[in-house]
């Protein structure tokens, strides 16, 4: 398409900002399959070969989180206190607040959450999960804690009643 044609289609789908790039034989849209954990090319260079030239732009879609600044060497920042405290009740994991927090990382099998809370809702299937949990406070202030690390048995209603009558 050329230029002109290039701008309708913008301004169509309400671009307020477009850049228009070389789109010649180099060019090359691949796309990342999760599933393969591989990215796959969309569309077939003019000579059919493509280029090993490094040059590129990514779009990415999903949370996007900028890396924290770097920090002193030597660290003497305050290391924050670790999660002492925890239950599970009602289907919610609450831990107690560590001084100078801010947030908390909560790591649950696969499933890591970020929250300003203390209670996280669970809903797993049935399993052993091993949970860690991580405060973080102002970072030019306060170094992360260590992880409290500990196992989680989530049971079926049934599996429930059986443990209470055995203890």
């Amino acid at each position: 398409m050329n230029y002109d044609e290039l701008s309708r289609i913008m301004v169509y789908f309400g671009a307020v900002e477009a850049h228009n790039l070389d789109g010649g034989g180099s060019t090359t849209v691949a796309v990342y399959d999760e599933k393969s954990d591989e990215f796959v090319v969309h569309n077939r260079p003019s000579d059919g070969n493509l280029r090993q030239n490094g040059n590129g732009i990514g779009f990415m879609v999903g949370k996007h989180t900028l890396p924290l600044p770097p920090t002193p060497f030597p660290d003497t920042r305050t290391v924050l206190e670790n999660v002492t405290d925890y239950i599970i009740e009602n289907n919610k994991l609450i831990f107690s607040p560590v001084e100078n927090a801010d947030r908390y990382i909560v790591e649950i099998g696969d499933n890591v959450f970020e929250t300003t809370e203390t209670i996280i809702n669970l809903n797993f299937n049935p399993g052993e999960y091993e949970v860690s949990i991580r405060a973080y406070g102002d970072h030019d202030l306060y170094r992360q804690s260590d992880k409290t690390i500990f196992t989680l048995g989530v049971y079926t209603k049934q599996m429930e009643s059986i443990i209470e009558y055995l203890k």
